[in-house]
C-alpha cells in the first residue's frame, strides 16, 4: 500500500496536506455523523480499516481516499473500484449540476451545501450540466463547481481487515515488520501518537 502520487509527488503538495485536512475537517466531521447515522454497520466497517490505515494525523476519515473535482463535467460512471459507499459535495458559485442515478430514475438537486451519501459502486450516476455564476471571490477564486469525493478504494480495504489501529503507519503499508509483534511496549507509542489522535471526535 502507498499514499497517493498526486498527494507526494512535489514537496508542496505534501506540505500543504495537512492545512487542506484541518480546513476541511469541520465539514467532514458533519459528513462522518452523517454516514453513521444512515449506515452505521458500514460506517463501523469504514472506521475500523481508516484507524489501521490512516497516514496522516490531520485526517478523520473514515474514509481512506478523498478526490476533488475541479471545474470538470462528471459524467455517467460507477466507481467500480470502490468498496461501497462514497460521500460527495460541491463547493463553488454554479448554475444547475443536477445528480443523476439512472439506473434507479432518480434526480437529485446538487448544490452547494447538499451531500450526497450513495453506493457508487453499485449504481451508475453523472453530474448534469453547470455554468459559473457570479464573481471573483475576495480569495481570488473564480466561479465554478468544485466536486469533493470522500471514497474506500477496495483494494485499500480488503488489504486493511484485520489490522491493528496504526498499521500502516508502523509497517509502511506493509514494507517492514511491525515492531509492535515483538515489543509490546510500543503498542501504546504508537497508538497515542501516531494513529489515534486524543481530539479525534467521539460519535
Amino acid at each position: 500500500m502507498s499514499p497517493s502520487r498526486d498527494m507526494t509527488r512535489k514537496v508542496e503538495t505534501s506540505a500543504v496536506l495537512p492545512t487542506y485536512y484541518r480546513l476541511t475537517a469541520a465539514a467532514v466531521t458533519r459528513i462522518e455523523i452523517l454516514f453513521k447515522v444512515c449506515m452505521p454497520l458500514i460506517y463501523e466497517r469504514y472506521r475500523d480499516a481508516f484507524r489501521a490505515g490512516v497516514w496522516l494525523r490531520a485526517d478523520s476519515g473514515p474514509w481512506i481516499g478523498r478526490a476533488i473535482v475541479y471545474k470538470l463535467d462528471v459524467e455517467l460512471h460507477r466507481d467500480a473500484l470502490d468498496e461501497g459507499p462514497a460521500a460527495i459535495f460541491p463547493v463553488g458559485n454554479f448554475t444547475g449540476g443536477n445528480l443523476f442515478f439512472p439506473d434507479i430514475g432518480l434526480k437529485f438537486r446538487y448544490s452547494t451545501g447538499h451531500v450526497c451519501i450513495c453506493q457508487a459502486s453499485a449504481l451508475y450516476h453523472k453530474v448534469g450540466t453547470w455554468s459559473p455564476s457570479g464573481e471573483v471571490s475576495s480569495s481570488n477564486i473564480t466561479p465554478g463547481r468544485i466536486g469533493h469525493v470522500l471514497f474506500m478504494p477496495k483494494r485499500t480495504y480488503d488489504a486493511l481487515q484485520g489490522k491493528e489501529p496504526g498499521w500502516f503507519i508502523r509497517t509502511a503499508g506493509g514494507r517492514v515488520s511491525d515492531p509492535t509483534e515483538d515489543d509490546e511496549d510500543l503498542t501504546d507509542c504508537y497508538s497515542s501518537y501516531h494513529c489515534v489522535p486524543s481530539d479525534w471526535p467521539a460519535f
